[in-house]
């Protein structure tokens, strides 16, 4: 499926060409609202920018776009979020391997095992010796010296 293909809803033609009338019976032709207009506003409403933004981008006021585009600001986020969904899932399915994992973390509970398992030797349990304090002041000192502690045969250092 071409996501470019997807229509942007709202396909409305453009009003017809309205005026009125001004105190002095000057007339006054009303703002007439394009195609590529509309699809704008859904577009730059689903990337977030705000009504002022839109205006200045449309070339009227703000009153005008909320006025004249209110179905357009309506369902531009929705839009948008639609057709990146489906680009997403697109990607996921035609082997993305970042994407497909990104979806399945997201939008279905799936998650990294965050543990850890700690064995000794063979998968044993860890094996924990003591050191009295004349061996623990011992290796703490020659640490501190900068010097490595001598290995005994049972593989634990020895001062």
């Amino acid at each position: 499926m071409d996501i470019d293909a997807i229509p942007i809803p709202g396909e409305i033609k453009p009003e017809k060409s309205k005026s009125s009338r001004t105190e002095d019976n000057r007339r006054i032709k009303e703002f007439e609202t394009t195609q590529l207009q509309r699809q704008m506003v859904i577009f730059m409403k689903g990337c977030g920018v705000d009504h002022e933004g839109i205006a200045l981008q449309i070339g009227c006021s703000k009153s005008t776009l909320e006025k004249k585009f209110k179905a357009e600001l309506n369902t531009g986020k929705n839009w948008l979020h639609g057709r990146a969904s489906i680009k997403a899932v697109t990607m996921a399915l035609s082997g993305d391997r970042a994407m497909l994992s990104l979806l399945l973390k997201t939008q279905f509970g799936w998650r990294e095992s965050g543990r850890v398992e700690h064995t000794g030797a063979n998968g044993g349990a860890i094996q924990l010796e003591t050191l009295a304090n004349e061996q623990l002041h011992s290796l703490l000192a020659s640490l501190g010296e900068g010097k490595a502690p001598k290995r005994r045969p049972g593989g634990t250092g020895e001062a």
